[in-house]
């Protein structure tokens, strides 16, 4: 509904009935939906956030910034750095209304900064009352630091993406550092991974650039592809048919989006950078983690869209162009003299 509506919203009514379609039975929006993990809320909030941006972008008013910012704090809620969407959604979309006084612009991005921090107060504030240590928005971030920056996957095999043999060994020393490791919550023995991870990266800067690549080409389907397919069968229990599937569709799904994000920027009478800031976003958080299928999920719905937009304009060149000789005959009328 919510890719549907976008899609409505960007480039007219059967662009939208087009996304929602799409959308319908797109493997790479479903498949994670079994393993109950962020994913699923994140492509839903995800898609929450662009529809709001693109009504913002249409009416412009305080009440719009509000809804904004609040859909914008919901996204960080299912992934943290959706807080992006702050910066590199909202922030542009009010510099770009030309029509309102600065003034006014600054109170928009004021009343949508402050509603997405009140979005996430609880959470943070929940956080804060039952842990040692400060925690804003989780406590595994050492330990995913810790599967992605090991040996095995700057070297080795699983270049690029992660390894939790390397978990069961940075907590292992950790435990032999600390005695009173058992004792620990969560929050302080992320605080003790921490100093290890930090360290390794630190000491392989030279070697970054090349696993940052692999991260991203992993997720972008470009390298590692056969191995990938075989971990999304063996560990998060996905069918090979439908791993298959996602994957063929990604291919014509992103090649589509490609051509859709050229002919919206081409338009120049809807923004296309909100629908490109979510796939940034994601690249981001893959480059400083690592590489994986469900890590692109949250991106999904601007592939989608965009699809719908190239398909779309297809469809109106398709319509618009003579078919056949008979046709380009009828359009030349004569002129009677």
């Amino acid at each position: 509904v919510l890719c549907g509506l976008l899609g409505r919203r960007v480039a007219g009514p059967r662009a939208g009935l087009v996304a929602a379609v799409v959308a319908a039975v797109y493997p790479n929006l479903w498949v994670h939906d079994g393993m109950l993990l962020a994913e699923t809320m994140s492509i839903f909030t995800v898609a929450l956030v662009l529809w709001s941006g693109y009504r913002f972008w249409d009416e412009p008013t305080a009440g719009q910034a509000a809804w904004l910012g609040f859909c914008c704090g919901l996204a960080a809620l299912t992934r943290p750095e959706f807080l992006l969407t702050l910066p590199l959604l909202l922030l542009p979309l009010v510099a770009i209304v030309r029509t309102a006084p600065w003034r006014r612009r600054l109170g928009w991005l004021t009343v949508g900064a402050a509603t997405a921090l009140a979005t996430l107060a609880p959470w943070v504030a929940f956080n804060y009352s039952r842990f040692e240590e400060p925690v804003y928005m989780s406590t595994n971030v050492a330990v995913t630091m810790a599967a992605a920056n090991c040996d095995s996957t700057y070297y080795g095999a699983m270049l690029g993406y992660k390894d939790w043999s390397c978990v069961i060994r940075a907590t292992n020393a950790a435990r032999a550092r600390n005695p009173g490791w058992d004792e620990f919550d969560a929050s302080q023995r992320d605080q003790q991974l921490r100093p290890a991870v930090t360290r390794y990266v630190r000491d392989r800067v030279k070697r970054t650039s090349v696993v940052v690549a692999a991260r991203m080409a992993r997720v972008l389907k470009l390298y590692g592809v056969g191995q990938e397919i075989d971990l999304d069968n063996r560990l998060h229990g996905q069918e090979r048919g439908v791993v298959y599937a996602g994957l063929a569709t990604w291919y014509v799904g992103a090649g589509l989006a490609v051509a859709g994000a050229v002919t919206l920027r081409r338009r120049r009478d809807v923004p296309v950078f909100p629908l490109l800031a979510v796939p940034a976003i994601v690249l981001v958080a893959v480059a400083v983690t690592f590489g994986q299928t469900r890590y692109r999920a949250p991106a999904e719905p601007a592939v989608v869209v965009l699809a719908a937009v190239a398909i779309d304009a297809g469809l109106s060149r398709r319509r618009a162009a003579p078919s056949t000789e008979a046709d380009a005959d009828a359009v030349r009328v004569p002129v009677p003299v």
